[in-house]
């Protein structure tokens, strides 16, 4: 159960910053006020933040 969760967590948080970036990019072709940068980190950082946490997950030493 977890781990589908987890996986639609991944897959809606790469569907959001890659509709997010794509806006962006499209308005600034059409030289439009374009996405804030910090908005654009911050989807940057909730799609990163679970891998460094399953990362660190597998790599403690209690699951060795």
């Amino acid at each position: 159960m977890l781990i589908l969760l987890a996986s639609a967590y991944y897959l809606m948080m790469n569907v959001i910053g890659f509709s997010t970036m794509a806006i962006d990019k499209s308005k600034a072709v059409k030289h439009q006020w374009r996405i804030p940068e910090a908005t654009l980190l911050l989807c940057a950082f909730f799609g990163w933040w679970h891998r460094f946490l399953d990362r660190h997950v597998h790599l403690s030493p209690q699951n060795t």
